[in-house]
């Protein structure tokens, strides 16, 4: 899939589909590895949208199969791709070192959280969860420090799922401006985390952080950031797939040799990439249902409810979405389907993209359905709906800011 994907980018006349087949037939291959939930979820998913084109396909005779297969396949080439880099910018593992304890743990828990999951994605939740667990059951204050500390990432960073899609879907956006707006947002978030841990700070265990390791997600920002300057009308995702992979190769090569790089690369491809069977399957839907959605809505005329966004109609879209997500409705969904109803009234790019990544930093934390709460839930027996309950109010307080931050960047 991903090599298709790549393919595509690079030649104009080579189809999408083939690499969007392939990420269905892999989602076929791995439908057993996917819990009951997630299954239902994407059953859902995938039937609203057939419904849609089904609907479309009867009033305008048009039927993008092709379309609703290939929609997200660079995005989930770029989720692959990235995973690669778990080889090479992984924090400290060993089990004998001991946890260190106390505030200064707190913070640079905190912070190596948002800081690694920025580049390395979720990875970074479980394999720093799954170290404290080792010597500690999860408690609340840790749970919600790495619910928080993570979804946070998508504020700003350009390697995380939702940003990808945020950035796949909304044509015209400036990864730059979004970087420099999103930024401060998220040391707003990661400043509130910590300070509603404090009170529970003496007595943290955190994981022993080596922030020397990111170096390599640093080399790769400044690299995916000069490629897309130079080359602006390759999608960013492709872009990041590519450096990220290369990367990884180099390093490997460097570190470790020839051999040994390969039987790395090659156990990373048959044990790791299969562990994205979630991520994979629900992207997939997804883009059946923003194909649907968008022939629907090109059949039926613009239900968005407002004829402008601006920094009002933004705050109170994102305020809806945010409530949704505590209803239990997957961020993917909205940004998917708003995403879809925002384009005909031809929004600022930019004001777009940074209210759909708020919906996604913040609604991830907020739905007991997310990727991020379920995983908690599942390998360490925290409740998804106990943690979306226990993060109202840091969900609040950052809606709140993000509000101020559309107005402030409309104004300006």
């Amino acid at each position: 899939m991903g090599f298709l994907a790549v393919l595509h980018a690079a030649l104009e006349s080579f189809p999408a589909w083939p690499a969007g087949a392939c990420g269905w037939i892999t989602a076929a291959l791995l439908w057993d590895r996917i819990s009951r939930t997630h299954r239902l979820l994407v059953g859902i998913i995938t039937a609203i949208g057939g419904g849609a084109l089904a609907m479309a396909w009867w009033r305008s005779g048009a039927l993008p199969l092709a379309q609703a297969i290939s929609q997200n396949h660079t995005l989930l080439t770029m989720l692959v791709a990235v995973t690669f880099l778990r080889l090479i910018s992984l924090p400290s593992e060993r089990s004998a070192t001991p946890l260190p304890t106390g505030p200064k743990a707190l913070w640079r828990t905190v912070l190596g959280v948002h800081l690694f999951g920025a580049v390395i994605n979720i990875s970074t939740v479980i394999i720093m969860a799954d170290r404290i667990a080792q010597a500690r059951p999860l408690d609340r204050t840790t749970a919600l420090l790495f619910s928080r500390a993570f979804s946070a990432c998508a504020f700003w960073s350009p390697f995380i799922g939702g940003t990808a899609l945020v950035l796949a879907y909304v044509d015209g956006a400036e990864l730059a401006t979004l970087m420099l707006v999103g930024m401060p947002l998220a040391a707003c978030s990661l400043a509130l985390t910590y300070w509603w841990s404090r009170g529970d700070a003496d007595t943290f265990h955190g994981y022993p952080i080596r922030f020397a390791s990111l170096w390599i997600p640093a080399l790769l920002a400044i690299g995916v950031l000069i490629v897309h300057k130079r080359l602006p009308d390759v999608s960013i995702l492709i872009v990041i797939a590519v450096i990220a992979t290369l990367l990884t190769v180099v390093v490997l090569f460097l570190k470790q040799g020839i051999t040994r790089a390969g039987h790395a690369v090659r156990h990373h491809t048959e044990h790791q990439l299969p562990q994205l069977a979630q991520e994979l399957s629900l992207f997939l839907a997804a883009g059946v249902l923003a194909t649907g959605i968008a022939e629907l809505i090109a059949t039926s005329g613009d239900p968005f409810p407002f004829s402008t966004l601006n920094g009002t109609t933004a705050s109170l879209t994102l305020g809806a979405m945010i409530m949704l997500a505590v209803a239990g409705i997957h961020p993917i969904i909205m940004v998917s389907v708003i995403s879809i109803m925002v384009v005909p009234i031809s929004p600022d790019p930019n004001l777009a993209a940074m209210m759909f990544m708020m919906c996604w930093a913040i609604g991830v934390p907020a739905s007991p359905l997310s990727g991020t709460n379920l995983i908690l839930q599942g390998r360490y027996n925290v409740s998804s709906w106990k943690l979306s309950r226990w993060n109202l109010k840091y969900c609040l307080a950052m809606y709140v800011i993000a509000t101020l931050t559309l107005h402030l960047y409309d104004a300006l």
